[in-house]
């Protein structure tokens, strides 16, 4: 499921039953994946009645469970390889940096980190700020105090650019 698919598991009513059209249309999938989830372990309300009913909570709760399994968690030097679909290192290390030019809520500058995958060569993208061990330990970057990257090209409108190009002179 995307993202906009996984966001409509809301518009599930807890304590009401589906049928296999009636759920295909509220998640905006075909009929066949309904079936393909029911196959896959999706209880129906009573496994010889038909049409087969779902109760809107073990359909939530199915999605659910079944996205978190293909979650991963990454150490802070690896990337996930869309390819291989797995966590990988990278084979260039560090990472290549490439500023965003967006900033989080914290001031934190928003960076990605590219790499390419050591075991098929496919390129990996991960994102991480200002702030993050790895892109501190990284001596390609450019920081300023606190560890905080400094781009002086690429500040929001609202930055100080003189404070902050005069903060990465002192620390060069």
């Amino acid at each position: 499921m995307t993202r906009k698919q996984f966001a409509r598991i809301r518009c599930l009513r807890a304590k009401r039953s589906y049928s296999t059209k009636e759920l295909a249309q509220v998640l905006h999938v075909h009929p066949r994946t309904v079936q393909e989830w029911h196959k896959h372990g999706l209880l129906p309300l009573a496994e010889k009645c038909f049409p087969l009913l779902f109760i809107g909570q073990t359909v939530r709760d199915f999605l659910i469970s079944r996205r978190s399994k293909r979650k991963c968690k990454l150490a802070p030097d690896e990337c996930y390889c869309p390819k291989c679909r797995r966590p990988r290192l990278s084979k260039m290390q560090p990472f290549a940096i490439e500023p965003t030019g967006r900033h989080l809520g914290s001031g934190q500058e928003l960076v990605l980190l590219r790499g390419v995958c050591v075991a098929c060569s496919c390129p990996m993208v991960k994102f991480g700020v200002g702030g993050d061990p790895i892109l501190s330990n990284s001596t390609s970057t450019p920081t300023g105090p606190q560890g905080r990257l400094c781009w002086p090209s690429a500040h929001s409108v609202n930055t100080d650019r003189e404070r902050i190009s005069h903060e990465c002179s002192i620390q060069e």
